[in-house]
């Protein structure tokens, strides 16, 4: 593989991006009752809201800004947007302060995240294409595990506000550094190319706000959007709801800082794998096996009792998402022509991350009529559907046709091959 240097870094800068996000992964509803006093369920878990409406807002924008802004100033406007964060946090004076620092911290998310993506995908080639989707999804996800297990640790030791927060400035600081000493950007030949075959190829994904609508047109494409909404749904659930729920059952801090880190640390680690299976075997038996087995992991959560069942289920959770996470972006990136993936990327993530707003609300309004079990429960049986909907709706296609498509700027597979023979 060509560019390892360049790989190699923008993953380690996408570790720091999890790390960012994983020091709230675990302490974050304790935060809010012991230090602000918040027991309403709807604005407990609007940081989660303000986390996904910025993020899935940038998350649009950034990939058409990538058509037009170099991927590193993008990367550098995200982490120039996470300095107030660190402050915010550990000045905070309401809950209104946090709900604004999570503000910050989509945007940050959004674009960093999203162009340690996007340009891997690039310098990776279509051969690696599902292999370095996984690797930054490894990183992101394994960094955010052991972060939220630290911050954990913190929280028990010393107090869950301010000192978890610490770690917020150093992560900032370093990955700055880093961001602009070190990365490179995507040579301009190619970027002029890009625009070339862009303005060459309206016919398939015009480049406005329609976009966001239009990638519902095509089938597969709706299909891998409305499994990545809800995949994020039920991550907002175990972000927001799971430390409710082992809090009643009598687990502290340090037992919920693990039960929390391991799911996303499987989550990461299996990334690191099933991005290349997919590759190799197809995308569909992933995702849909994935969405499957979160389902049923969310239907038995509940009737766990010991601390070695949920780490277990956990574990099988992180294992189901990250048999999806990158083969559904790499399930996009295959529909799309090569001067569209920046953009239909971008519109992917805005409606998965939308997932998060829709599972915080959806949860909370829950939470109001029914007890902790029982959200869970209707959560479960939803993405257990959307498994099967996956099934019923995706059309499979093998990799040599995807090849074929983006060496001869085809449309995608899943559309009526017109002037092929």
């Amino acid at each position: 593989m060509q560019n390892k240097s360049q790989i190699a870094l923008l993953t380690l800068i996408n570790a720091l991006v999890g790390s960012l996000l994983g020091i709230e992964r675990s302490i974050m509803p304790m935060l809010a009752e012991q230090q602000f006093g918040i027991k309403n369920n709807l604005l407990l878990l609007a940081f989660i809201m303000a986390f996904g409406l910025s993020k899935m807002t940038i998350n649009y924008w950034g990939g058409k800004w990538a058509m037009k802004i170099s991927r590193k100033k993008l990367l550098m406007i995200g982490w120039v947007l996470a300095i107030p964060v660190p402050f915010l946090l550990i000045f905070a004076q309401s809950w209104w302060w946090i709900l604004l620092a999570n503000v910050f911290l989509g945007l940050q998310q959004g674009l960093a995240w999203s162009m340690t993506l996007l340009m891997k995908i690039e310098l990776a080639g279509e051969k690696n294409r599902g292999f370095v989707a996984g690797l930054n999804e490894f990183a992101g996800y394994t960094a955010l595990a052991l972060s939220a297990f630290l911050s954990a640790w913190i929280a028990k030791e010393y107090g869950v506000f301010p000192y978890p927060f610490f770690l917020a400035g150093a992560i900032v600081v370093i990955a700055l550094l880093l961001s602009s000493l070190w990365v490179k950007d995507i040579v301009k030949s190619q970027e002029k190319s890009q625009v070339v075959d862009l303005q060459n190829n309206k016919m398939y994904f015009a480049c406005s706000v329609n976009c966001i609508i239009e990638i519902f047109q095509q089938k597969n494409q709706r299909t891998v959007v409305i499994a990545g909404l809800v995949n994020n749904l039920n991550d907002a659930l175990a972000w927001g709801v799971f430390p409710i729920l082992l809090a009643s059952k009598g687990f502290d801090f340090g037992q919920i800082g693990l039960i929390a880190a391991f799911y996303p640390l499987t989550w990461g680690i299996f990334q690191l794998f099933t991005g290349k299976w997919s590759d190799n075997y197809g995308r569909k038996p992933l995702m849909v096996g994935g969405m499957v087995l979160q389902g049923v992991v969310l239907l038995l959560f509940p009737w766990a009792t010991t601390f070695i069942g949920f780490l277990f289920l956990a574990g099988l959770l992180g294992f189901g998402t990250a048999m999806v996470y990158p083969v559904f972006v790499a399930a996009i990136a295959d529909n799309a022509l090569p001067s569209q993936k920046a953009i239909q990327l971008g519109v992917y993530r805005f409606w998965r991350d939308s997932g998060f707003v829709v599972g915080a609300l959806f949860s909370a309004l829950l939470l109001i009529r029914f007890e902790v079990g029982v959200t869970i429960t209707i959560i479960g049986i939803l993405t257990l559907l959307t498994g099967v909907y996956i099934q019923w709706n995706f059309k499979s296609y093998s990799i040599k046709d995807v090849k074929y498509i983006n060496k001869n700027n085809c449309p995608n597979p899943a559309l009526p091959q017109r002037g092929r023979s």
